[in-house]
């Protein structure tokens, strides 16, 4: 299997992983501090932003000063100069992928755990 596919399975795998796990946490956090649900797209973007700090300013800038590097020639063109920095592809990823994950959690915590039991709570 050639290199360049792999990183792009592992890649959408991550950001899978992340808009789910990040998408959890910050539906979480939103139901704790009595959030509306209807309002779940504020929560969606302050779980956005806190992902984007964390993933693009403080992960990169680590990264960047640990001085990141990779032998494969392959890797290397794939990725580019600018795994370090940040565009309006990763803006425009990373919105998606966290407001999605934010939406498909919400509707497993309401199937899972308001739907089945603690309906008093949700009220």
């Amino acid at each position: 299997m050639d290199i360049t596919l792999l990183l792009v399975l592992f890649g959408l795998m991550a950001y899978t992983i992340d808009g789910l796990l990040w998408g959890l946490a910050g539906n979480i956090l939103f139901r704790y501090i009595g959030g509306n649900q209807d309002k779940w797209p504020v929560g969606a973007f302050f779980t956005w932003l806190a992902y984007f700090i964390w993933d693009e300013i403080f992960v990169n800038n680590i990264m960047g000063k640990v001085g990141l590097s990779f032998d494969n020639q392959e890797v290397i063109d794939f990725i580019g100069e600018d795994i370090f920095s940040f565009d309006l592809f990763d803006i425009t990823i990373s919105i998606a992928v966290i407001f999605g994950g934010f939406k498909i959690t919400q509707q497993i915590i309401d199937n899972v755990f308001f739907n089945n039991q603690n309906k008093e709570i949700m009220e």
